[in-house]
């Protein structure tokens, strides 16, 4: 009876999720919003990254190896940043 209920059953074309044009261009969007969200920070800030960590202990360590004074703010951006995330 399973094989006769099977083909009464009408076949439902479900659209794939990957041939939509907005999970196509979500990973660009999120990019930009986040390129520009840092690029804004770091002008805004005077040269302290909003969104990566790393970028900030480069700032940090090209202060250190050219002997110049290590500003505050790339110095406590990764406590400041483990303590956000506890």
């Amino acid at each position: 009876m399973s094989a006769t209920t099977e083909r009464l059953t009408p076949r439902v074309s479900i659209p794939s999720v990957e041939s939509s044009l907005s999970t196509k261009l979500l990973p660009t969007v999120l990019s930009v919003i986040a390129g520009s969200v840092d690029a804004i920070g770091f002008l805004g800030l005077g040269g302290l990254f909003t969104a990566h960590v790393t970028g900030n202990l480069v700032i940090l360590a090209a202060h250190l190896v050219s002997g110049g004074a290590a500003p505050v703010a790339p110095m406590l951006s990764v406590p400041v940043f483990m303590v956000a995330l506890a």
